[in-house]
């Protein structure tokens, strides 16, 4: 596949561990001078507030019609959960993003994702959003090194000028590796162009989750069941704001330890709806 052939929008690339598609498919949005975007988040069992879910895919989606003024090219790229607006988390988030651009052109929703987290709603499908709009699928095999995370901050794309991450929500303990693994390939960077932008868009858990999990809790089989839902239990009730950020908001990240990135705070709290 040359930069010039792209997927049909319904269906998924399937590649081999070399992962030549996905690999082209950068080259050619580099190629465009796009401005490329990851978009990480939230731990399953953390989930993000409604309210709050709604407020930072409205902040990113007005930072994405800024970057796309003039028929700009933005690519938005993903790998992680599905999008379900019930339980939201960074899947729900990306999925409103792309909602909101599936008829601009010049900006582009991609998800690269391992095979045993690829959901798709029909075999061989893209991945698409609650609303059913779709991305433009790569699935990878399990045994990639990097894990889920391998090409969505590939080497090359960090090298590349013109690319950032978001982190959504409250992320998990993986939040940690992924940062550090971003910043170690900051070094092939241009010096003129600085470190990787990573913003963090704060927000709170979702407290819909904790009668879920209570009731887990109270259903378990056995103590090795029961331990395992009361270390989620635990890790929700410490970490309201997630792994980065202290239980009052401060975010708790030593950037000495991360000299690529340059870290920016968003808080986007509970709304009302």
């Amino acid at each position: 596949m040359t930069h010039n052939q792209y997927p049909a929008p319904e269906q998924a690339t399937i590649m081999e561990a070399d992962a030549s598609a996905w690999h082209n498919r950068v080259d050619g949005l580099m190629a465009d001078g796009a401005h490329i975007i990851t978009v990480r988040g939230a731990g399953t069992i953390n989930g993000i507030d409604p309210g709050a879910a709604e407020g930072a895919t409205k902040l990113l989606t007005d930072y994405v019609t800024q970057l796309a003024e003039g028929g700009a090219p933005v690519a938005l790229m993903f790998d992680g959960d599905e999008d379900n607006r019930e339980k939201p988390d960074v899947g729900s988030v990306f999925g409103g993003i792309a909602d909101a651009f599936k008829d601009t052109p010049n900006v582009t929703a991609l998800a690269a994702q391992q095979k045993s987290w690829y959901y798709p709603k029909s075999e061989g499908g893209s991945l698409e959003s609650a609303a059913g709009t779709p991305y433009e699928t790569y699935v990878f095999p399990d045994d990639m090194p990097g894990s889920h995370a391998a090409l969505t901050q590939s080497g090359k794309l960090v090298a590349y000028p013109k690319f950032e991450e978001v982190f959504v929500g409250p992320a998990g303990k993986i939040a940690f590796d992924q940062l550090k693994d971003l910043s170690d390939k900051a070094a092939t960077r241009p010096p003129e162009s600085g470190p990787v932008s990573v913003t963090i868009v704060e927000t709170p858990n979702n407290a819909n989750l904790t009668p879920i999990l209570v009731g887990q809790l109270a259903a378990a089989p056995d103590e090795q069941a029961k331990a395992k839902v009361q270390a989620k239990i635990d890790q929700r009730r410490a970490q309201p704001l997630g792994a980065l950020f202290s239980p009052e908001g401060q975010f708790t990240v030593d950037q000495a330890q991360y000299p690529g990135l340059a870290f920016k705070i968003t808080p986007v709290g509970i709304t009302e709806k």
